[in-house]
């Protein structure tokens, strides 16, 4: 979420002077204080949402203020002097306020809207189309991010274009390394291939480009205090080493997803050179201890790498990322004693700290007690795992963890009284105290306890109930082909089964989803 949000910001920066410059004495005629004022009243009224009232009709409202904006401007944006902006600002914030409210498709489509309006606005719209290339891969459209993140790396990486690109926001620079990952996932080996070629040659250039202007900078550069002269070279406005660093960083993570190991060892121990600050060196041991685990197959070698960072930074952030990888390495050997040593060490000297490697550590400690056979041991850390933590994944993980527990050693009464535990917590979950984002995994834990008991007939109402309850989450769309598969193969009900793919088809007319459905009856049909 915080991708997205970013991005929007910096055209709501770029565009401050130009929106806060009109005076008030204008008078309420001319279009530009219009839309000023329109667009005061709308961020006035985006301003108050905050979760949990990010819905209902105050969300409406507020997205309906942004929309007349657009929808009275738009037209006339091109032929008054400032109107362009408060337009693409106003697309823009729709946009973004959508995203928080979790209606992901529509931000992914207002999103590209403010692209193809923001011509004249570089920042505007190179944050346009990356955010609807992260909302496509957030929701899981791999061809859909593809595309747009291909389309951003060829409009802004180029290389007549990468510097100022990186300028506006360095998190462009991944777009590459996204693409990779993104052929990865599809096991498409020689497109990520290729994109990792892309991604290594941007970086070099650019570190390159950076190496060799460093020095000018540092001598003759426009002090960073002067507005106008970082404005006339946006590639000024990052400090080279800063730069240098990152693009490291990066070249680092291309040789980690192409397997090319001893080329990112020899990157990290450069990078450990080059910076000696406790700053980098325990991000750097991290790094080189997954190196020499993950890809040399030297464990003992990443144990004392991890070991040491733990003796000599345990201050640092990565100290208990790295009690937590040892932990995990010990576990993996079978070695109970140490792992456990671990994870209790990560409990005991940073409990003061909201570091989701607390959790992961108690969850671990409870598989260890569990698997030694200490089963009381391990109950009690998973409920304080689902009590202390109820929204994380081992939070929602555990209460069911713990009721398939009892079932699996016959304890009948034990088992079910753990899920209807379950199921509370579950519910709990899914009520509006939580995002929608924590709400819809609740859901599928919700489902999978009653699928567990064979409660065929909750699971398919619940899954029919769900579209209307989460109307922008279109996973959900298709639950009434899950649904119609449980009355017609769990509980028998083939007629049942037509009345909801027939409710499917009309309600989803056009669609692949009403085409599938509608090949489901027929099916049916053609067997009674």
């Amino acid at each position: 979420m915080k991708t997205a949000r970013s991005a929007a910001l910096v055209l709501l920066v770029c565009g401050a002077a130009t929106l806060l410059s009109a005076g008030c004495s204008r008078r309420e005629s001319n279009p530009r204080y219009e839309a000023e004022k329109a667009l005061f009243n709308a961020r006035k009224q985006a301003g108050g949402l905050t979760f949990p009232v990010l819905g209902g009709e105050f969300l409406e409202r507020a997205l309906a203020e942004y929309r007349t904006i657009i929808e009275k401007h738009g037209g006339e944006a091109g032929r008054v002097e400032g109107l362009e902006m408060i337009v693409v600002s106003s697309q823009m914030e729709l946009a973004e306020l959508e995203f928080r409210a979790e209606m992901y498709e529509e931000a992914r489509a207002d999103f590209l809207a403010a692209y193809e309006m923001a011509t004249n606005i570089p920042a505007a719209r190179a944050n346009a189309l990356w955010s609807a290339a992260y909302i496509s891969w957030l929701l899981g459209d791999r061809g859909g991010a593809s595309d747009l993140f291909s389309r951003f790396s060829a409009e802004f990486l180029g290389p007549d274009r990468a510097a100022a690109t990186a300028a506006m926001n360095r998190r462009y620079l991944l777009t590459p390394v996204r693409l990779a990952e993104i052929a990865l996932e599809a096991e498409d080996e020689r497109e990520a291939s290729r994109r990792l070629g892309e991604a290594e040659r941007l970086y070099r250039r650019l570190i390159d480009d950076a190496g060799a202007a460093a020095p000018a900078a540092s001598d003759s550069a426009p002090a960073a205090s002067d507005p106008a002269s970082a404005a006339s070279d946006p590639a000024r406005l990052e400090a080279p080493d800063d730069l240098l660093k990152e693009l490291r960083y990066n070249l680092v993570t291309v040789h980690l997803l192409g397997g090319r190991w001893s080329e990112a060892r020899a990157a990290v121990a450069e990078m450990k050179e080059l910076y000696r600050g406790e700053a980098d060196i325990p991000g750097l041991l991290i790094l080189e201890a997954r190196i020499e685990n993950d890809g040399l197959g030297n464990r003992r070698r990443a144990l004392e790498i991890l070991d040491s960072l733990t003796e000599a930074y345990p201050d640092s952030r990565q100290a208990p990322t790295a009690l937590l990888s040892a932990g995990n390495l010990h576990l993996a050997a079978g070695d109970f004693d140490r792992a456990a040593e671990a994870y209790r060490k990560i409990i005991g000297d940073y409990a003061q700290h909201p570091y989701p490697e607390i959790v992961e550590a108690t969850w671990q400690l409870a598989r260890v007690e569990e698997a030694r056979g200490k089963w009381l041991d391990a109950s009690l850390l998973f409920k304080s795992v689902y009590t202390d933590f109820p929204a994380t994944i081992q939070g929602m993980e555990a209460p069911l963890h713990i009721a398939l527990y009892y079932r699996e050693t016959g304890e009948t009464e034990a088992a079910r009284a753990a899920f209807d535990r379950a199921i509370a917590h579950y519910e709990r979950l899914a009520s509006r105290q939580y995002s929608e984002s924590i709400r819809i995994v609740a859901e599928e834990y919700y489902l999978r306890a009653l699928a567990e008991q064979k409660r065929w007939e909750e699971a398919a109402e619940r899954l029919l109930a769900l579209p209307e309850r989460y109307p922008g989450y279109a996973k959900y769309r298709g639950n009434c082909l899950m649904a119609a598969s449980i009355y017609e193969h769990e509980l028998g009900d083939a007629a049942r089964a037509l009345v909801i793919l027939r409710q499917c088809v009309s309600r989803n007319h056009g669609t692949d989803l009403a085409e599938e459905a509608q090949r489901q009856i027929e099916r049916i049909e053609a067997g009674q």
